[in-house]
């Protein structure tokens, strides 16, 4: 999915989306045929970036912050480095962040950080990104109130105009 954060707030304070573009389409997860991250690594580091951020291009401004969680090889960062982003890469295993870092250049390495963190434990400061990619990643959230913390953290990290873009 693919929400728009308003500068409004519901009852708890907490930021208001609209803009759903896309719905989550998988009620459960297709089989895996790989059994290691080491594997899944090897699998997606060939694919290309998701037909999504064809979509999404036209919805952001030039430059701006964003936050990719959970991400992997990381192809939607070196897509946006590549567009003089400021990202955030955040994945809860060095492999898949030691991959990311050899696939960017020293200039755009200077504009990613890497952080090593399951995100369960990441905290997001509130309307520091104006995007925050969560794609293939929020369901391996392992209970539904980790899940509840994680969402209210996100939205709340959302500059007020920013783009959520994930599953969920």
């Amino acid at each position: 999915c693919c929400a728009r954060r308003r500068s409004g707030r519901d009852s708890k304070g907490v930021p208001e989306t609209f803009c759903w573009y896309l719905t989550h389409r998988m009620r459960s997860l297709p089989h895996n045929p790989v059994s290691t991250w080491s594997d899944y690594y090897a699998c997606t580091i060939g694919k290309p970036l998701h037909p999504l951020f064809s979509i999404l291009e036209s919805h952001l401004p030039a430059k701006g912050k964003a936050i990719d969680l959970g991400c992997g090889v990381g192809h939607a960062v070196v897509w946006l480095a590549e567009k003089g982003w400021e990202i955030e890469a955040v994945d809860g295993h060095a492999e898949g962040l030691q991959i990311l870092k050899s696939r960017l250049s020293v200039e755009q390495l200077s504009r990613v950080t890497l952080t090593e963190s399951s995100l369960e434990q990441i905290q997001l400061a509130d309307n520091s990104f104006d995007l925050v990619i969560g794609a293939y990643s929020l369901f391996f959230i392992d209970t539904r109130e980790n899940f509840d913390q994680l969402w209210s953290n996100i939205r709340s990290a959302l500059k007020p105009g920013g783009l959520f873009v994930g599953e969920i």
